[in-house]
């Protein structure tokens, strides 16, 4: 699940790094297209202003020349009037275009900012991601091993508490079987210094909750207190 979340985050700001990639591009084409049409309307304007210097120069020429001829004053001074007037024309739209260029860098320096401001923005939320996911795994690694050994040592204590209680049943049973054995033989002894009319009874056998047999010679446990004595606990 860890390694799913980290391939999302991935992918995540690889979308994320495709996305101002494209971001960019666009950015950049825009910028060319403004560029272009700025040095198209400054050839425009650079032909237009040779244009009008051309057909200014030529109506002053000819207005030079009329007014020479005729000797009107007044031409002179409405020519000149008009070369002032076409001059200013030509500064306000070079003052207008400087202005342009202005905004253009403007809203380029501002669109770079913030372009940049957003892949810090996105860098910084997948490293944190990447951190929390990283310290999670940890915790859970941690956390298993510990879990791990626990079961680890519980398992040991009960194979060596089993194992304590397999040899003390061994070591009860043979010393049960010790005593029967010594009960036996008594009671063969006596047996055989008894008269036939005085012979035993039977032994009196029984088996206990966890199956092991005994038989004890009736004339050595007949009663209650010996019977206590001989049977193992």
């Amino acid at each position: 699940m860890l390694s799913k979340l980290e391939k999302l985050l991935l992918q995540k700001e690889e979308d994320e790094k495709n996305k101002a990639e494209e971001e960019r591009k666009a950015a950049e084409n825009a910028k060319f297209d403004r560029l272009e049409k700025i040095l198209l309307s400054q050839q425009e304007a650079k032909i237009e202003k040779e244009k009008l210097k051309a057909k200014a120069a030529e109506e002053a020429k000819k207005a030079a020349a009329e007014a020479k001829k005729k000797g009107d004053e007044d031409k002179l001074v409405k020519l000149e009037k008009l070369i002032l007037a076409q001059k200013d024309e030509q500064l306000k739209r070079e003052a207008a275009l400087e202005a342009q260029r202005a905004a253009d860098k403007k809203e380029k320096d501002e669109e770079a900012a913030k372009v940049a401001a957003e892949k810090q923005a996105a860098a910084e939320k997948a490293k944190y991601m990447l951190d929390a996911a990283k310290a999670a795994r940890e915790e859970a690694e941690k956390k298993a091993a510990a879990e791990a050994e626990e079961i680890k040592k519980a398992h040991e204590k009960a194979a060596e508490e089993a194992k304590a209680a397999h040899e003390k049943a061994i070591a009860e049973a043979k010393a049960a079987a010790e005593e029967l054995e010594k009960a036996k033989k008594a009671a063969e002894e006596e047996a055989a210094r008894l008269k036939p009319s005085d012979a035993p009874k039977a032994p009196i056998k029984f088996k206990d909750a966890v199956g092991r047999k005994f038989s004890f010679p009736w004339n050595l446990c007949k009663t209650w207190k010996v019977r206590s004595c001989l049977t193992p606990h």
